[in-house]
């Protein structure tokens, strides 16, 4: 396999044109336009014929030799002229790096959640400015999603027997769980 042109080396598989490459702030910044056919509609699964505007997007990256990479990419948004669909406009998707209203690829993303899953929100920051990821706490915290619930989770759950098992009689308790003294009063005011 030969290689030919920047776009083999950093960003191979994609439709892209590479304009410019630029070393901006320690990062690569990659200046591309899409050069794939027109979208089609996600809606209504359409081809796209004719181009409402064009707009930048930039994407993070996967590093490239201990530098960030940044994908500045022009897009199209295409008209959707189907009377049917309710979309109106759509933007295309490069397959491999855009994805609807995402900042990152597909392959930085994977990486912020398994920093995401290991570290957390803060200690995960400092791991992602280590590797040049483009990964904030917060957004690293969105990576996360909640384990999928078995299909055969309970339905009903019980109560602690061991509380019921007691030897001691219970104290009473406030509000947040602390025992009250034996002689103190409680407030009326508040609503158990």
């Amino acid at each position: 396999m030969r290689v030919e042109t920047i776009e083999d080396v950093l960003l191979p598989g994609l439709n892209l044109k590479v304009r410019q490459l630029m070393a901006v702030d320690g990062n690569l910044v990659i200046d591309a336009a899409g050069c794939g056919p027109p979208g089609r509609c996600p809606q209504c699964e359409r081809p796209a014929t004719r181009v409402h505007s064009r707009y930048w997007r930039q994407i993070s990256e996967l590093p490239v030799g201990g530098r960030g990479l940044i994908v500045r990419l022009h897009v199209r948004r295409f008209f959707c002229d189907q009377s049917q669909c309710q979309r109106r406009t759509f933007v295309e998707q490069v397959a491999g790096l855009t994805e609807p209203r995402r900042r990152s690829s597909p392959a930085a993303q994977s990486v912020m959640r398994a920093v995401a899953t290991e570290l957390g929100g803060r200690p995960g920051q400092r791991l992602c400015a280590k590797l040049r990821l483009h990964g904030r706490r917060t957004a690293l915290l969105a990576q996360l999603v909640a384990p999928p619930v078995p299909a055969r989770a309970p339905r009903i759950l019980g109560i602690d027997e061991f509380a019921f098992r007691s030897r001691r009689p219970a104290q009473p308790r406030d509000r947040l769980g602390c025992r009250l003294a034996s002689g103190a009063p409680r407030r009326r005011d508040r609503v158990p």
